[in-house]
């Protein structure tokens, strides 16, 4: 799978697909993906000698993405555990190692390692299809 290609992003795990990535589709709103990225600076009030506070900045903290990730049937019911990678049941494969390592691999060709912090989801009734929002946050 290759990101920009066959997907918008890849999520991969040892203990998932025997390692191989999986490739995921994220929502488009307006014709962009819905994708945000921050990067929160780490720091906080401190307290002084003479009893005063004062921030301290300790410079940027972890990245943290929010992604939200689509699935189409593709005339599969996506409510089951298909094998191909993409589905809604492999993305709660990956939630299930909430904590763990993942490797996230953007469709900018760069590779980051993540953990997942939560999930999401929402189906759409009557038409078929899912979306999840995804926050996975930078290992450091």
């Amino acid at each position: 799978m290759t990101p920009g290609i066959h997907c918008d992003v890849t999520l991969a795990h040892a203990a998932v697909n025997a390692g191989a990535e999986t490739g995921f589709h994220l929502a488009t709103e307006r014709g962009r993906k819905e994708v945000v990225s921050t990067r929160r600076r780490r720091g906080g009030a401190e307290h002084t000698a003479t009893g005063g506070s004062v921030f301290a900045d300790f410079g940027g903290g972890p990245r943290e993405w929010r992604l939200k990730v689509r699935f189409e049937p593709h005339a599969v019911d996506y409510r089951q555990a298909a094998a191909s990678g993409g589905t809604l049941a492999r993305l709660r494969e990956y939630y299930a190692l909430l904590g763990a390592e993942l490797a996230l691999r953007t469709s900018a060709a760069e590779t980051y390692t993540v953990r997942f912090v939560a999930m999401e989801e929402h189906t759409h009734p009557p038409a078929p299809g899912a979306a999840a929002v995804v926050v996975l946050v930078e290992a450091v």
